[in-house]
């Protein structure tokens, strides 16, 4: 796979968050994410892993502009960020873990896969038209589309969740731990939504995940995150073959070996 043209870098990209505490003379630091700095190119799929805690989701949320950093950079479509400055709907989008919490309750299912395509302004027929073809494509039978969430399968909540992050066409996926919540036969048949989804439209994932398992069946990149810092980065059969930090050994020996 050729990867000459880049759609998003991180140059010594850093978030400090500050704990409340009792002691206001004395707010301990939390380094979330420290001095990061990645490429990733378009129409690959690029995984993040490390454990919960290691500072994948708040990287996530700094690319997302969800969280400012507190230094470095992030270019994305050849243009650097600034700060107050909203990301667009048609540029990147979230598929999120846990989609109880990413749907409103009380919202149908179409409307729900309609709200991004409101927020850009776009007519109704043609909007309406984007839902219907979006949500076939994920496996959502029209039987389904006045539905609420509470009416759903897991598995069916969660192709919901990705047909409102892939309606708006967007340029950037971000995938933060999207399958962990489903059992193993629903994460095969979630995963091979992605990835028809991906070609199909020409995406680039960032795919946050825990999992070595998955993560050595899909991605063509792999970066490995330790307590907020990228630790080792490369193609995925490199880094899985032949490990070179210590906690990329760790990982590897507990899930794959």
């Amino acid at each position: 796979m050729q990867r000459e043209i880049p759609i998003l870098s991180m140059n010594h990209l850093s978030k400090t968050f500050k704990k409340s505490g009792f002691d206001l003379r004395k707010k301990p630091i939390v380094r979330a994410v420290k001095d990061v700095s990645l490429t990733i190119y378009q129409g690959e799929l690029f995984a993040l892993i490390g454990e919960s805690g290691s500072g994948k989701s708040t990287l996530g949320k700094l690319l997302l502009k969800m969280e400012a950093p507190t230094a470095g950079d992030i270019i994305f479509l050849n243009q650097t960020d600034q700060t107050k400055v909203k990301r667009s709907p048609e540029e990147m989008q979230i598929i999120f873990q846990n989609p109880e919490s990413a749907m409103n309750p009380f919202m149908t299912i179409f409307n729900i896969v309609m709200e991004p395509l409101k927020a850009l302004g776009q007519e109704q027929l043609s909007s309406e038209k984007q839902v219907i073809n979006i949500l076939k494509k994920v496996g959502i039978d029209e039987s389904l589309f006045q539905r609420f969430p509470s009416q759903l399968s897991g598995g069916q909540k969660q192709r919901v969740v990705i047909a409102r992050a892939l309606v708006t066409n967007p340029k950037f996926v971000i995938a933060d731990e999207p399958v962990s919540s489903l059992d193993v036969s629903l994460q095969a048949q979630i995963v091979n939504v992605m990835l028809d989804l991906k070609k199909e439209f020409h995406l680039t994932y960032l795919f946050i995940s825990h999992d070595l398992q998955l993560v050595s069946k899909i991605a063509d990149r792999v970066a490995v995150m330790y307590q907020g810092e990228i630790v080792e980065v490369g193609e995925t059969k490199d880094i899985l073959e032949n490990p070179q930090h210590e906690y990329t050994k760790t990982l590897i020996a507990a899930q794959l070996n």
